[in-house]
């Protein structure tokens, strides 16, 4: 079975907020997919809608 939307290479911050990570996205150099803690740090101190 395959799937359309592969939603593994999706920053973590999109991943957090289940949306789809576009190419351009600017939040994906800070919060790499593989580093999905590093986002939820910056989520406790800032929230979501400050980033």
């Amino acid at each position: 079975m395959t799937v359309k939307g592969d939603t593994n290479n999706a920053c973590a911050a999109c991943k957090y907020q289940r949306r789809r990570c576009p190419a351009d996205c600017p939040l994906a150099a800070y919060f790499p997919a593989d580093q999905p803690k590093q986002f939820q740090n910056c989520h406790c101190l800032f929230s979501v809608h400050n980033i």
